[in-house]
């Protein structure tokens, strides 16, 4: 269903919640899509439970860097971001760390259930060829885009 157009003009003045009429917040920014709240305190919550290192968070994000290079037109279901978020992890922490959660500990944290973290790592790695590794130039390149 199409959204309705109203004849009127947007209010300038934000309602109490900081957003204008036309979903501007009183910043200029939109405010985030629902899942984006839900997504980010799922990361708040799965980085505060794990205390992995930030090389770890930065390798996770280039895996999914390129994961979304590679195949730009592949879309995941709603809430996936959180289950690709944790795969990536996953992954990274297996290729920086040589002492690294088991997938069981995983689905403790996460509450995937380990089927699925299994699949979900398989899926991954196929998806990037299992090329995991990134060299220097290539994350410092990534790091000052």
């Amino acid at each position: 269903m199409a959204p309705s157009v109203s004849s009127s003009s947007p209010s300038p003045v934000p309602s109490q919640n900081g957003a204008h009429s036309d979903g501007e917040t009183n910043n200029g920014v939109s405010p985030p899509p629902p899942g984006v709240k839900n997504f980010s305190r799922f990361c708040e919550e799965i980085l505060k439970t794990t205390s992995l290192a930030f090389s770890v968070l930065l390798l996770a994000l280039k895996f999914i860097h390129r994961l979304k290079t590679r195949h730009p037109l592949l879309k995941g279901a709603e809430g996936s971001e959180c289950r690709l978020m944790v795969c990536s992890l996953m992954l990274a922490m297996k290729v920086l760390l040589d002492n690294t959660y088991t997938n069981r500990t995983w689905n403790k944290v996460s509450k995937i259930p380990i089927e699925e973290l299994n699949v979900m790592e398989i899926e991954f790695l196929l998806q990037l060829n299992f090329d995991l590794y990134v060299d220097e130039d290539e994350y410092f390149s990534w790091i000052h885009q």
